[in-house]
């Protein structure tokens, strides 16, 4: 299966970098999020890293035609 590097939309906090790192090596964001803390406090370059990360990572696309989008955010009490 071909799997794709994207910022996520659904569970996102910030940009949905680490939740799209998360889906694509298949481990909870929670555990990347902390390695980003953990850059951020200790080598200083976790911030700058998320940013860039930002600006390169295409976000997740939609793959629902927009009807279909409308009826599930209708059915799912969005």
């Amino acid at each position: 299966m071909y799997k794709k590097l994207t910022r996520v939309n659904d569970n996102k906090l910030l940009g949905g970098i680490c939740t799209g790192l998360g889906k694509y090596l298949e481990i909870d964001p929670v555990i990347i999020r902390v390695v980003f803390l953990v850059l951020f406090f200790f080598a200083g370059g976790g911030l700058l890293l998320y940013i860039i990360m930002w600006i390169i990572i295409p976000e997740e696309r939609n793959v629902l035609p927009p009807h279909e989008q409308q009826n599930a955010n209708t059915s799912a009490g969005v």
